[in-house]
């Protein structure tokens, strides 16, 4: 049923690291985030989490290639991408609140390897073609 997912809460937190070794520290890091998760996110109930996924690969250079159906050179930095999926702006605000007691370790990875961070939150998803 599309739209099954309308009105629900997401955030998606994009790394940039500067070369694969980087990423590769920040993919332990994520390991270790998504067991805490797995042990301490609501399941059930309208804080409950819907999904979460990372999702990982190269950055490339901007470039009108992939209209073209090709890729363009890669930049040799690394995009990660965590996407989480609550039922209701609740359940997304306890997820944060949860998060603050692993921030520390991510920060300090984060800084010692260089790693950007961008974050939206919050995001009302309003369209979603399948379930």
């Amino acid at each position: 049923m599309a739209n099954a997912l309308a009105g629900n809460r997401i955030m998606c937190i994009t790394w940039i690291a500067p070369d694969e070794y980087a990423a590769s520290k920040l993919r332990d890091t994520v390991d270790d985030y998504m067991e805490f998760v797995r042990n301490s996110t609501p399941q059930e109930g309208p804080m409950r989490m819907i999904h979460s996924f990372f999702s990982e690969g190269p950055e490339y250079e901007m470039s009108e290639s992939w209209i073209e159906g090709k890729h363009p050179p890669k930049t040799g930095r690394m995009t990660l991408n965590l996407y989480e999926i609550y039922a209701t702006e609740e359940g997304l605000d306890l997820a944060w609140v949860e998060a603050a007691k692993w921030s520390p370790t991510l920060a300090e990875m984060l800084e010692e390897f260089k790693i950007e961070m961008t974050v939206a939150n919050q995001l009302s998803i309003t369209y979603n073609l399948w379930d």
